[in-house]
C-alpha cells in the first residue's frame, strides 16, 4: 500500500484512533459493568440507568466514537494525499535532548501555583478545594501540569548530570503539589512519567516501563478517594494516609467505579438532566474566559449535582443527534489534522511535540466522558494555539534562513574574484 492509503498512524501516535478507542472502551466496559459497579462508591454521584436508557447511552457513545473516527480518517487521508508522508511503523528511535529552555518552562505551572496561594495550603488546610479552583488561570495551569509530567519523563530519560538532577527536583515538586490536591491526577503520575520516558526512546525497557507505570497508576487509584475523605487536607495528612494504606485490601472496585461512572454520567446528562440547547453549546465552545463568555451563568444548570458536572458527550446527546454529528465531526477533523502533524513530526524527529499532542488528545477524550464540554474543548483550543505558535516560529526561522542565504549569494555576486 502506498503512503496515500487510508490508514492511521500506529495506535500510540494516532489521535483519531486513541480518541475513538477511549470513547468505545468507556461505552462497552461501562455498559457491561454498570450493575457490578452500582453503589460501589468512589464517585460523587450514584446513578442507575434502566435498560432502555443504558442501551441508548451505549448507542450514543458508539456513534460518537464512529463519527470521530470516520471524519478523522477522511481528513487525515485527504491531507496526506495532498502532501504524502509514509506511515511510520515499527518505530525505533532515540529522540534528541530537550533544549534547556524546555526544562525551565516545565517549572512555570509549579511556580505559578505556589506564588498564587503560598506554601501553607499545600502542606495542611481545612478544606479540600482551595486557591483559584475553577478559575480560567487555574484550569489552564491544571491541564499544563498534567502534560509537564510527560515532558519531565522525557527530559530525565534523555538528560544527564545537572540537567537530570534539576528535572528530578522539579518532578518531585509536582508530585508533592499534585498529591496535596488529593486529585486523581496523582494516580496518573507514574504512567504519564513512563510515557515521557517512552517518547525519549522506543526501547524494550521503555515499553516495559510504560506497562509498569500503568499498573502502578491502577494501584494508586484508590488513594485519592481516601484523601478526599480526610478531615484535613494537604501533604501532611495525605502522607499519613499513604503510609497506613493497605494495598491488598484497597477498594479497587470503587477505583474502577471512579473511572467507569462515566457511562451513567453520560446517560444521565443526555437523557435525564436539565435540557441543553445550541445556545449552551455555543457558550461552551467560546474560547474566551468563562466570565466574558457567560459560562458561569449556565454552569450550575450543566451539573447533575453540586459535585458532578454533565459529561461533554452527554451534553451533545441532550441537544440531539445533529449536535453529536456536527460537533464531534468537527473534533474528528481537528484530530485528523493533528494525525498528519504527528506523522510528519515523527519523520522529522519531533517526538516530544508528538507526545504533547497525544497527551492533550487523551485528556480531551477522558474529559468528554466525565466533565463539561467546555472544559474538554479548551484542550483542543490550547492545542491549536500551540500549533499556530509553532508554525509561526517555523515560518520566521525559515524566512531568516532564506534571508541569510540570499545575503550570502548577493555578496558572492558582487565580490571581486582574486587573480590567479
Amino acid at each position: 500500500m502506498g503512503c496515500c492509503a487510508v490508514e492511521l498512524n500506529p495506535l500510540y501516535i494516532s489521535p483519531v484512533a486513541i480518541c475513538g478507542l477511549l470513547f468505545a472502551v468507556v461505552g462497552a466496559v461501562g455498559y457491561l459493568l454498570r450493575d457490578a459497579l452500582y453503589g460501589q462508591g468512589g464517585a460523587s454521584i450514584i446513578i442507575r440507568l434502566d435498560e432502555v436508557t443504558a442501551a441508548r447511552t451505549l448507542g450514543l457513545i458508539s456513534v460518537s466514537a464512529a463519527v470521530v473516527i470516520m471524519t478523522g480518517v477522511a481528513t487525515a487521508t485527504a491531507l496526506n494525499r495532498r502532501d504524502p508522508v509514509a506511515r511510520p511503523a515499527k518505530l525505533s528511535w532515540t529522540a534528541p535532548r530537550a533544549h534547556p529552555v524546555v526544562l525551565a518552562l516545565t517549572a512555570l505551572p509549579l511556580v505559578y501555583s505556589v506564588a498564587t496561594v503560598g506554601i501553607e495550603p499545600f502542606v495542611r488546610r481545612a478544606s479540600y478545594l482551595f486557591g483559584e479552583q475553577g478559575s480560567f488561570a487555574s484550569s489552564v495551569v491544571t491541564q499544563l501540569t498534567t502534560l509537564v509530567i510527560v515532558v519531565l519523563g522525557y527530559i530525565v530519560a534523555r538528560a544527564s548530570g545537572g540537567t537530570r538532577f534539576v528535572a528530578i527536583l522539579i518532578l518531585l515538586g509536582y508530585v508533592l503539589m499534585i498529591g496535596s490536591y488529593g486529585s486523581r491526577r496523582f494516580a496518573l503520575i507514574p504512567v504519564l512519567f513512563a510515557l515521557g520516558v517512552f517518547l525519549a526512546g522506543n526501547t524494550r525497557w521503555a515499553r516495559w516501563g510504560l506497562l509498569l507505570g500503568a499498573v502502578v497508576t491502577f494501584l494508586l487509584l484508590p488513594l485519592p478517594l481516601d484523601f478526599r475523605s480526610s478531615p484535613t487536607h494537604g501533604i501532611a495528612p495525605y502522607t499519613s494516609i499513604l503510609m497506613s494504606h493497605d494495598w491488598f485490601r484497597a477498594d479497587y472496585l470503587s477505583a474502577l467505579n471512579n473511572i467507569f461512572i462515566s457511562f451513567p454520567i453520560i446517560g444521565q446528562s443526555a437523557y435525564g438532566g436539565a435540557p441543553v440547547g445550541w445556545g449552551d453549546i455555543a457558550v461552551s465552545l467560546n474560547p474566551i474566559p468563562g466570565d466574558a463568555a457567560g459560562f458561569y451563568d449556565i454552569s450550575q444548570r450543566l451539573r447533575l449535582n453540586a459535585y458532578t458536572p454533565m459529561a461533554g458527550i452527554g451534553e451533545l446527546g441532550n441537544v440531539g443527534w445533529d449536535a453529536v454529528v456536527i460537533i464531534l465531526g468537527g473534533v474528528g477533523v481537528l484530530l485528523g489534522y493533528f494525525e498528519n502533524i504527528i506523522r510528519r513530526g515523527v519523520v522529522d524527529g519531533r517526538l516530544l511535540y508528538a507526545g504533547l499532542i497525544m497527551g492533550f488528545v487523551v485528556l480531551f477524550a477522558l474529559q468528554m466522558t466525565q466533565y463539561n464540554l467546555r472544559l474538554a474543548s479548551r484542550l483542543l483550543v490550547y492545542l491549536m494555539v500551540v500549533e499556530l505558535v509553532r508554525r509561526g516560529l517555523a515560518l520566521l526561522a525559515r524566512s531568516q534562513r532564506t534571508g541569510l542565504r540570499n545575503g550570502r549569494a548577493g555578496r558572492g555576486l558582487t565580490s571581486t574574484p582574486r587573480a590567479g
